[in-house]
């Protein structure tokens, strides 16, 4: 966890900034917090489940996997976006390397991680 302080200057900007990435607005932002806010930035166009699902499969290879790789998650995305992804994902049966981004959408977008 880490716990964000204001000074006197720049509060307002700092308070936007806190309130973009604390979803549970307990003045703590949790690493769950801020890698939500930083995919959700990454696919800032994508607005729901279905939507984000979709953009998981353009990435891998051939535009239409149910799955995806961690390689493919890499060539996507900066390194610590594409890990947060890689750590949280479930594997995908019968396809060895293969991750989830189906189940993993869906925790994306449910509003308050724990």
């Amino acid at each position: 966890r880490t716990r964000m302080t204001t000074g006197s200057s720049g509060i307002n900007a700092e308070y936007g900034i806190l309130d973009s990435v604390d979803f549970d607005r307990d003045g703590t932002v949790r690493l769950e917090e801020y890698m939500q806010f930083m995919i959700s930035r990454t696919t800032e166009n994508v607005a729901n489940t279905d939507e984000l699902t979709e953009a998981f499969r353009s990435l891998t290879e051939g535009g239409d996997k149910p799955y995806i790789t961690a390689t493919e998650l890499y060539a996507a995305m900066p390194p610590e976006q594409a890990k947060y992804c890689i750590d949280r994902m479930e594997k995908y049966p019968d396809v060895p390397g293969a991750l989830d981004y189906t189940n993993f959408t869906k925790i994306i977008f449910q509003p308050n991680l724990k």
